[in-house]
């Protein structure tokens, strides 16, 4: 349950910024080892 919510705000931050900040690469890594965890 925990790890599932962690995943959905982690996604919701990712496209949240993703909108702002482009071509951030370095940013994308750290979301997706976000949402891994």
């Amino acid at each position: 349950m925990w790890s599932k919510l962690t995943s959905h705000i982690g996604l919701f931050i990712f496209i949240y910024f993703n909108n702002l900040i482009d071509n951030n690469y370095e940013y994308f890594l750290y979301c997706i080892l976000f949402i891994s965890i």
